[in-house]
């Protein structure tokens, strides 16, 4: 099937969209665990108006692969031909620039659920619709902050206090391809819908580049959790005192020498044992970086997604089973065809900060 895209561009018309097929490049990217995912395209004189700030959606083989706003666009000109650079953002852009002001600083969130958090901080965004915009993934919208201290104060974006009581809740936060805010945890299980091959011989393979990097900067080989609390519920089970919880997770066996990392948290916002937990599984995901190209930008019939599966058979790098699609970028120009670059990962693991 040949990848084709589409930008919808909505017009000043009231509820009516352009479209523009004549592209000369793009790079579209989605990420899981990073905010505010970008896309730049090179177009040939583009029929229809494009202004910075107008809404936008992306189509590839007619599936809605990004929802968000044009940021930026530059217009080339000579004598033989006119291009325009668009640059722009998915709608976790908006967030991650909208100040929250209706709080004010020093602003308890204690007592309030999840989705009362969303719909108070998202009321005065533009473009997203705080009901329908909305996905909570295993009833994490009733999840409350009954014991936490997180403030908002002056400054702080409504992606950073979303991110951050997310977070405290063991959840993370990111804007599907769809358009959709969501909370929740990454695929940890399931059947794969791709497969990619890496074989030594170079047959029936469909890997065209593979980049496999270990990294010792981002792994330790013990992690300590100090949080102070006054609480020694049965939550805190590892409490060694009534101000002071401690819990520590060693991380690979592999790890060359003794390199310990110490983190001090509020023990109001978070569970030590958990926290080390989700600590140790970071240090190993960030430890090993896995990308891979493909031809294309779909296989059996399915774009590639981020949160979805796929089946890594590396024999160059010695690496297979089956992993988390965390990131994934489309690219396309004259000189190579369209390409996609798979960012891969450990299934659910979350490996932001």
């Amino acid at each position: 099937m040949r990848d084709q895209i589409c930008l919808m561009l909505e017009t000043d018309t009231r509820n009516k969209w352009a479209e523009v097929r004549r592209f000369v490049s793009y790079s579209v990217d989605a990420d899981q665990f990073f905010a505010a995912k970008d896309f730049s395209l090179s177009l040939f004189d583009p029929e229809v108006a494009v202004r910075m700030g107008q809404r936008c959606e992306l189509y590839v083989n007619n599936v809605l692969s990004l929802r968000g706003i044009i940021r930026k666009v530059t217009k080339k000109s000579t004598k033989e031909s006119r291009e325009l650079i668009v640059d722009g953002c998915d709608l976790m852009d908006l967030l991650t620039r909208h100040c929250v002001t209706e709080f004010g600083e020093n602003t308890d969130l204690a007592g309030m659920t999840l989705k009362q958090i969303v719909v108070a901080l998202l009321a005065d965004v533009p473009y997203i619709d705080k009901m329908k915009d909305v996905v909570y993934l295993n009833n994490s919208e009733m999840l409350s902050v009954p014991r936490q201290t997180i403030k908002i104060e002056y400054g702080q974006t409504v992606f950073d206090v979303l991110r951050t009581v997310a977070a405290s809740r063991g959840i993370c936060f990111w804007c599907s391809e769809k358009g959709k805010l969501t909370f929740g945890l990454p695929l940890s299980k399931g059947a794969p819908l791709f497969e990619v091959t890496h074989r030594q011989n170079g047959k029936n393979c469909n890997a065209i580049e593979a980049v496999v990097e270990d990294d010792i900067d981002e792994a330790f080989s013990k992690i300590y959790v100090y949080a102070q609390t006054q609480d020694s519920s049965a939550e805190f089970d590892d409490t060694v005192s009534n101000i002071c919880s401690t819990a520590t997770l060693s991380v690979p066996d592999e790890f060359p020498y003794f390199n310990p990392k110490v983190v001090q948290i509020n023990g109001d916002s978070k569970t030590p044992s958990r926290e080390a937990q989700r600590l140790a599984n970071q240090a190993r995901a960030r430890s090993r970086k896995l990308e891979y190209t493909v031809m294309g930008h779909s296989q059996k019939g399915l774009n590639f997604e981020v949160n979805t599966m796929v089946a890594l058979n590396d024999e160059v790098h010695g690496v297979s089973g089956n992993y988390l699609i965390y990131g994934r970028t489309f690219t396309n120009d004259k000189s190579v065809g369209p390409r996609t670059v798979l960012r891969l990962g450990k299934p659910g693991v979350v490996i932001s900060d």
